[in-house]
């Protein structure tokens, strides 16, 4: 049902949403552009997703960092209701094939692109997911210990295309921060944080109320 509660919630939702795009489109491309290039991706494909059609590929084009740019680009390429649609891109981690000194090197370069850890994957030459790594493992291992002899093997994951709310419920259920999305061929493509499974579980709430209130 629908508690007075949850009503409020969506309506200050829609509401602040309404606002937040009637002042985007007061601005100017280039403004925008700015504004974008200082957001993580993901975010700033929600809010090129909402901008009036006419104006998104301006917009896109008008970012100064190209490799900003182009991950917007391929995260706009996916449903919004996917995996693909909600995942954040920047994310830590090892190829199996490192040794503990070389990732150590290798992270301190990763960090700076991202804004909480929770989860190291490790990876192979092709960049398919292979797990995760234990920090506390990873801490304990001398530096010539290959990443591949301490990874914890079979991690959960998502498909890329996997609806929102499906990803979400499976982070419900196993109790999970963070999950790691992969392609058909189990390459690492991003992560879905918790926070971005709550948005998905506010917008379903919001739309379950308009149908609810015709």
């Amino acid at each position: 049902g629908f508690s007075i509660e949850k009503i409020a919630v969506v309506s200050a939702i829609y509401i602040f949403s309404s606002l937040a795009l009637l002042f985007l489109t007061s601005l100017s491309t280039e403004e925008i552009a700015v504004s974008l290039d200082k957001m993580y991706a993901d975010d700033a494909t929600d809010v090129i997703q909402d901008l009036p059609e006419n104006i998104q590929e301006e917009v896109l084009e008008a970012i100064k960092d190209d490799e900003h740019s182009s991950e917007i680009s391929m995260l706009l390429n996916f449903d919004e209701d996917s995996a693909g649609g909600i995942m954040d891109v920047d994310f830590i981690s090892a190829n199996w094939d490192w040794t503990v000194a070389n990732a150590l090197a290798k992270f301190r370069e990763q960090v700076e692109e991202v804004d909480h850890v929770y989860t190291i994957y490790v990876v192979d030459a092709q960049k398919r997911l292979k797990g995760t790594l234990s920090l506390k493992r990873f801490l304990y291992a001398s530096d010539e210990t290959l990443i591949k002899d301490i990874f914890q093997k079979d991690p959960i994951s998502v498909g890329v295309d996997e609806e929102a709310e499906t990803v979400a419920s499976k982070m419900e259920k196993y109790d999970l921060v963070v999950i790691p999305v992969v392609d058909v061929n189990g390459k690492l493509l991003g992560r879905i944080t918790i926070d971005d499974a709550l948005d998905v579980i506010k917008e379903e709430a919001e739309k379950d109320y308009q149908m609810a209130s015709g």
